[in-house]
């Protein structure tokens, strides 16, 4: 029903602190044409036994499988099908998606975590300019679009106000000089 389970959202947190080298590393570099993401996952290797780098871009849009982009293919994909490249992005894809749900009834456990974690781009301006990147698919702009409105739109110290009553009814108008409307 969407409401955050905040034990459940603690017990996670606590997880990813206690293990964040099982936690993706971006890497987020700015070109004049826009800007790049990089992901690692700790411990995943290339052919060449280098660590596994992998700019998303490379799963844009422009590239479809089955009439759909690729990375919505690689979400709805059986696992086992996927190259190594496709599960971790998957994994990428993923991770944001639990970082967004955490961050859920301004979590601010979660919030400061996500916020002061170094191998996460998660400044205000970084996803800002991810968000505007045309050549990152439109799965991740939007994965990190709700993670951007957990991290800076609902989040504390946020208050309703009390809205303002523009009308008001006046029970008794007398017309001046006894004079009649419509009349």
């Amino acid at each position: 029903d969407g409401a955050p389970v905040v034990a459940l959202q603690q017990m996670i947190i606590d997880g990813l602190v206690h293990n964040a080298e099982l936690l993706p590393v971006c890497r987020v570099t700015n070109f004049k044409q826009g800007v790049r993401l990089g992901i690692h996952v700790p411990g995943t290797k290339d052919e060449s036994g280098r660590d596994l780098y992998l700019d998303v871009a490379d799963f844009g849009d422009h590239r479809k499988v089955k009439s759909r982009d690729m990375a919505s293919h690689i979400l709805t994909a059986p696992f086992g099908e996927l190259t190594q490249t496709e599960s971790t992005l998957r994994y990428f894809v993923r991770c944001i998606n639990l970082y967004a749900n955490v961050c859920l009834g301004r979590n601010q456990k979660a919030l400061s975590f996500l916020l002061k974690n170094s191998s996460m781009p998660f400044q205000y301006d970084t996803i800002l300019s991810l968000l505007r990147e045309q050549t990152l698919p439109a799965l991740i702009r939007a994965r990190l679009t709700s993670l951007m409105i957990r991290l800076y739109v609902d989040r504390s110290p946020q208050s309703s106000a009390p809205q303002i009553l523009y009308t008001r009814i006046w029970s008794k108008v007398k017309p001046a000089g006894g004079e009649h409307w419509g009349a």
